[in-house]
């Protein structure tokens, strides 16, 4: 597996540079045989763009923990990662 962001903006990022975006998430994804997961300001809205750039995953912690739900937002996650 490789991890790779971040894709998007995100304060708890930012020390590891500036956000990398979907472009060079579908040339990385392009160019490796192992599975790559998108971290980095990740949400449930995101999850099919990253998807369609090739992640087969993704990871996330701040959209969770910062949830006013954390249990709804993880269904969120769940059913848009389960989503054709």
């Amino acid at each position: 597996w490789i991890v790779f962001g971040p894709v998007y903006d995100t304060p708890s990022k930012r020390v590891y540079g500036p956000p990398q975006g979907l472009d060079r998430l579908a040339r990385v994804t392009g160019a490796v045989r192992l599975p790559v997961l998108a971290i980095g300001g990740i949400t449930p809205e995101r999850v099919r763009e990253v998807r369609r750039a090739g992640a087969r995953g993704v990871a996330v912690v701040s959209a969770i923990l910062d949830a006013d739900s954390p249990v709804d937002v993880t269904r969120r996650f769940l059913d848009a990662l389960a989503a054709p």
